[in-house]
Parts: structure tokens; sequence; C-alpha cells
């Protein structure tokens, strides 16, 4: 499988909001990573932008939001914060 990497956000736009329909993830892409299901990481298309649009729907929501929030600030306050003190 070739594939190329790429962290600039100019590009990252260009792939996947731009230009989205250029750039198929592919059949072999979707063996590789089937453990992932067939979902918003695998699909492509049409059925990649249904997933999207539910995805972006909960993100979205203030009770996710909050959510999350208080489970990232929980995972650092109790172990991102207690791993560093061991390690220091």
């Amino acid at each position: 499988m070739n594939y190329i990497a790429t962290c600039d956000p100019v590009h990252l736009h260009h792939i996947f909001n731009a230009n989205f329909p250029k750039y198929p993830k592919g059949d072999e892409f979707a063996d590789i990573f089937d453990i992932l299901g067939d979902d918003i990481f695998i699909s492509d298309k049409e059925r990649w932008r249904r997933q999207r649009a539910k995805a972006h729907n909960l993100i979205n929501q203030r009770s996710f939001q909050s959510f999350m929030a208080s489970n990232n600030h929980n995972n650092v306050e109790k172990g991102l914060l207690s791993l560093l003190d061991e390690v220091a």
C-alpha cells in the first residue's frame, strides 16, 4: 500500500475537506484496518459523509462536550500527573 503522510494544515484541508473524493482509502486500506469495522475510519464517499454528519452532530452536543472535558480532566489528573510524578 502506497501512502503519503503530512501534518501541514493546508495539505490536510485539501485532502479531507476540499478534495476528499479524490483521495479514497480503497479496498486494501479496508482490508488492513478491518478491525475498525466499516465506520468513519474505513468508509469512503457518501457513506463517509453520512457517518461524518452523525459524528459531527454528536460532537457538537453540549452534553458530549461536557462529558469529554470532565473525562479528559480526570484522566490527566489521575493518570498523567501521577505518571509524571513517578518519572520526575
